[in-house]
């Protein structure tokens, strides 16, 4: 077939089908490339991942002891269990509204009684609201005292102080 071409046919010919199957192995090896890569990066981040583990497991027993000298020491009473675990909750409420958290600590509190959270965060007003409603169907009942927000002009932030308390 391409003897019956001319030259400038047969070249013409040719490149065509070398183009032709040069985009037909980009489309093809080009997302098995990218899967690959995307593989990589994962096992490296395990690989990551696993080396902090190693090194908090060979510090397994200086973290046992520090934490029990902390517990047996009385810093803790038995409100601050329940404490935590609100401070917690609240940490992943901002984390899936988006919201970041800059500070968040217990506020003065009455002796045995669960205190106040006050937690000042930056975020988009998307994220305040996805926090408000995610707050409300939150299965730890949270009630928000108080709610200050204020515009950031630099970046078009904004900057909120939450005071919460459980229910």
């Amino acid at each position: 077939m391409l003897k019956n071409l001319a030259k400038r046919e047969r070249t013409i010919f040719l490149v065509a089908v070398t183009v032709i199957f040069l985009l037909f192995c980009s489309y093809l090896f080009t997302p098995m490339v990218d899967k690959i890569i995307g593989l990589d990066k994962e096992i490296s981040a395990s690989r990551l991942k696993l080396k902090n583990y190693y090194l908090l497991l060979s510090r397994k027993e200086i973290i046992r002891n520090k934490y029990a000298d902390f517990v047996l020491a009385g810093y803790f009473n038995k409100h601050d269990n329940e404490t935590i675990s609100i401070v917690s909750e609240l940490e992943n409420l901002c984390k899936s509204a988006g919201a970041r958290i800059v500070e968040i600590r217990p506020k003065d509190k009455a002796e045995g009684s669960i205190g106040l959270i006050e937690a000042r965060t930056i975020g988009t007003t998307e994220n305040y609201l996805k926090l408000f409603y995610d707050m409300e169907n939150s299965p730890y009942l949270l009630r928000v005292k108080k709610v200050q927000i204020s515009f950031r002009k630099d970046d078009g932030l904004l900057d909120g102080v939450l005071v919460v308390s459980p229910l």
